[in-house]
């Protein structure tokens, strides 16, 4: 990213909005210092809940980048969908779009948890997306984390649920730099 800081990196398929490497890496950096701000240590989990967006890749950018495995939910999921995997990861964080708010309230009321909520938007009673992406002290000498052990889960991800109720399944850093042929 920061070889490449000129380049597109991503264009919002709704509005053409253009996005390069550069913003897309500062924001990142921003999100991933105010994270440890909240306490997010290394192996702890965040989630996402929203739809797509220039901004829905930074939380799973800065959880690689601190090392806090990120778990996605998905924004149309009903109440006790969403809690039954929720209840797997019980993020320290979750960052959501407007529209999924009220739901990710009421899960985590439901399972008793005390995770944070970051919205993509406006909010009167969470924290906005945009705090966690104002200029932070440290930002220009950030280095993202070094994995402690290539095993250690990097990201999860739910099943179908076609043989019974989603689960969550968990990827580590090996599984997703492994390369075929690679005899590591």
């Amino acid at each position: 990213m920061s070889k490449s800081r000129d380049r597109l990196a991503q264009i919002d398929g709704l509005t053409g909005e253009e996005d390069t490497y550069g913003s897309l890496l500062q924001r990142c950096v921003r999100t991933s210092i105010a994270l440890k701000e909240m306490g997010v240590k290394y192996g702890d989990i965040i989630s996402s809940c929203t739809y797509n967006h220039l901004n829905s890749c930074v939380p799973h950018i800065s959880g690689f980048f601190i090392g806090a495995p990120i778990a996605a939910l998905d924004p149309s999921f009903s109440l006790s969908e969403a809690c039954n995997l929720f209840r797997q990861v019980m993020p320290k964080v979750m960052f959501t779009g407007v529209e999924s708010v009220t739901l990710i309230e009421n899960v985590i009321k439901e399972v008793g948890a005390d995770t944070k909520i970051v919205v993509f938007g406006p909010t009167d009673t969470h924290t906005p997306f945009s705090d966690m992406i104002q200029p932070k002290t440290g930002e220009f000498s950030f280095r993202p984390v070094e994995v402690r052990n290539i095993r250690d889960i990097a990201v999860i991800m739910f099943s179908s649920g076609t043989t019974g109720l989603p689960k969550g399944l968990c990827h580590t850093h090996y599984s997703i730099l492994r390369v075929p042929g690679d005899s590591m």
